[in-house]
């Protein structure tokens, strides 16, 4: 994560959020092997709607999908704002179906390291979105 001076008069609070995906560890359900892709996605605030969303890559059919990949997304009010990780089985021709989801507040990343990079080695997700968790 690196600050971003998006040169306003407010001094720029902006914030670049760089997530590297390396790959995911998925259980079996007996049936065939998911189509796996991760968004990140970032909004205002825990109940907000997304203002903005990447995704990786599609990996067909793996139960241990592997991408390599980094995302990056420009939040430009930190304060309060979070960022979902979100994996997603992707079947052609069917709805979208979550297969979990992490959620990452941005001011628990910045008090960690405010001008470095912050490395945290695995994220664990959670089943199902976080509104279905209640």
């Amino acid at each position: 994560m690196s600050r971003y001076d998006d040169g306003s008069a407010s001094g720029g609070d902006s914030v670049i959020v760089a997530v590297e995906l390396m790959s995911a560890e998925l259980s079996s359900d007996g049936g065939a092997p998911p189509n796996v892709r991760c968004t990140l996605e970032h909004r205002p605030d825990v109940a907000g709607k997304a203002s903005s969303v990447v995704s990786t890559s599609l990996c067909r059919q793996s139960w241990n999908p592997v991408w390599r990949e980094v995302l990056s997304l420009l939040v430009f009010s930190p304060a309060g704002a979070v960022v979902d990780l979100t994996l997603w089985d992707d079947s052609a021709g069917e709805e979208p179906c979550c297969l979990g989801e992490a959620v990452l507040s941005v001011d628990d990343l910045l008090s960690r390291s405010p001008h470095t990079p912050v490395h945290i080695r695995s994220i664990p997700v959670h089943q199902g979105l976080e509104e279905d968790r209640v």
